[in-house]
């Protein structure tokens, strides 16, 4: 059964204007998410200037908005469900894109996700996608 973890694909945005990236594409499912995005060059400069002053390591922009998505969507799925602990799996893929074609491949496998799980029968139909048509 699905359960209805988000409010809507806006709070779902929230979390990628919080952490200054430029998101493209992203869903999120029952079972896993996927985001790509584009990295805003200044913000990871000043985040790692920000990092190094408070005595922590630096990380990459990947990890931390990766950790950023995690964390809020977690908290969120946990609170509706009345659970705790860890919602997602732990492992992360990361990938550079080359050229435009491999972009829009990119784009049409993460937007057509929920389709191939049976989700909905078109990526436009799926309201926690950057495909989603109201």
């Amino acid at each position: 059964m699905l359960k209805v973890i988000l409010c809507s694909s806006r709070d779902v945005c929230t979390v990628a204007s919080r952490i200054q990236e430029w998101l493209i594409a992203f869903v999120v499912t029952p079972s896993h998410h996927h985001w790509l995005f584009s990295i805003n060059p200044e913000w990871a400069e000043q985040d790692n200037l920000e990092r190094r002053a408070a005595g922590k390591r630096d990380q990459t922009p990947r990890e931390v908005i990766s950790h950023a998505i995690q964390s809020f969507t977690s908290n969120q799925c946990n609170k509706i469900l009345g659970t705790t602990g860890r919602f997602w799996q732990q492992e992360t893929f990361d990938h550079w894109v080359r050229d435009d074609e491999e972009l829009k491949r990119i784009v049409r496998y993460i937007e057509s996700n929920p389709v191939k799980a049976g989700l909905v029968s078109e990526p436009s139909n799926y309201r926690w996608s950057s495909a989603y048509v109201a």
